[in-house]
């Protein structure tokens, strides 16, 4: 598959109940498909690597004493960016 052919999506992101919540959709199943969530200035909070392809994955984590701010999530394929959403935590 060429990298044009990827469908890689984030559907949502958020923060809510002291989670973070990713939904995303992927026709991916090989290579190396991860997550990163960071802060405004770049400081990685969390990343979750070989994750699997299909439609609406949700990825979960602990969001408890995250300061309030704008964080940055971001999905990869081989490490290649292939797309972002901010999320703001009041």
């Amino acid at each position: 598959m060429r990298t044009e052919d990827y469908i890689i999506i984030i559907i949502s992101a958020l923060i809510q109940n002291g989670k973070f919540e990713v939904l995303y959709n992927s026709n991916v199943y090989e290579g190396n498909l991860s997550l990163r969530i960071s802060s405004q200035t770049g400081r990685v909070i969390h990343t979750a690597e070989n994750l699997k392809g299909g439609e609406r994955i949700k990825v979960n984590f602990d969001a408890e004493g995250l300061a309030p701010g704008t964080y940055i999530c971001e999905i990869f394929i081989d490490g290649t960016l292939m797309d972002s959403k901010t999320v703001k935590l009041f």
